[in-house]
């Protein structure tokens, strides 16, 4: 029994056929895949980038002479209030090595404070955490009562009164506007203090010299004009 052969044309053909089918088939494929990725990386959202927010800190305080002194960190050219509570006490721009520092004076009392980065519409980004800080009220300079029968005596503390004036030692949480309140009904006159005592120091050296008019320091002798 013989088996019979396809002709070598015909095989030929066939093999052609299969051949051009499979490449057909393979570029649909690649086409559909080179599709999906195309539409893939199309859809794929794009990250937003949030800026980072460096929160300040407040990193020392002091009270002298009634003047709150505040240092701390933040972001680098940032605007940084300093509020108790509502109420804004001072404002500073902090410096290219990321700190800052400020003096403000105030009103005796207690102070909730924090250091706020705002933006250019003064809104809040972030704060510090809170402060509390105890203005302490200063201490009245003793006013000698005139009497026609019997001189003052002074104490080591009281003052030495004259014609145009008084010598006042200063005390605990003294400072000249506060002293200008008490003695003259306003702080206006803190100016005067400041000149005056300046001008008793030229002449004696037991007098201190004012060089900044918001610090006084305990046990100076300074000179309080008459009203």
């Amino acid at each position: 029994m013989s088996t019979q052969r396809l002709p070598t044309t015909q095989s030929y053909d066939l093999f052609k056929a299969a051949v051009t089918f499979l490449l057909l088939l393979a570029v649909l494929l690649a086409v559909a895949f080179s599709s999906g990725s195309s539409q893939a990386a199309e859809e794929e959202p794009v990250p937003t980038l949030i800026p980072v927010v460096i929160p300040p800190t407040i990193e020392d305080s002091s009270v002298v002479a009634g003047c709150i002194e505040l240092s701390g960190s933040g972001m680098a050219g940032a605007d940084t209030q300093i509020r108790s509570e509502d109420n804004i006490l001072g404002s500073v721009t902090v410096g290219e090595d990321g700190t800052w520092s400020i003096t403000t004076c105030v009103d005796p009392g207690n102070f909730q404070i924090a250091a706020v980065t705002v933006n250019e519409v003064g809104a809040e980004i972030s704060r510090s955490a809170g402060l509390v800080v105890l203005v302490p009220a200063p201490t009245a300079v003793p006013t000698p009562m005139p009497d026609d029968t019997e001189a003052v005596q002074p104490t080591p503390e009281a003052t030495a009164v004259s014609g145009d004036g008084q010598d006042y030692i200063v005390e605990q949480g003294d400072w000249l506007m506060g002293l200008s309140r008490e003695i003259y009904g306003n702080a206006s006159r803190a100016e005067d203090i400041f000149n005056a005592t300046n001008a008793k120091a030229a002449e004696d050296s037991s007098y201190a010299t004012i060089t900044n008019p918001n610090i006084l320091e305990v046990g100076w002798k300074i000179w309080i004009p008459l009203p």
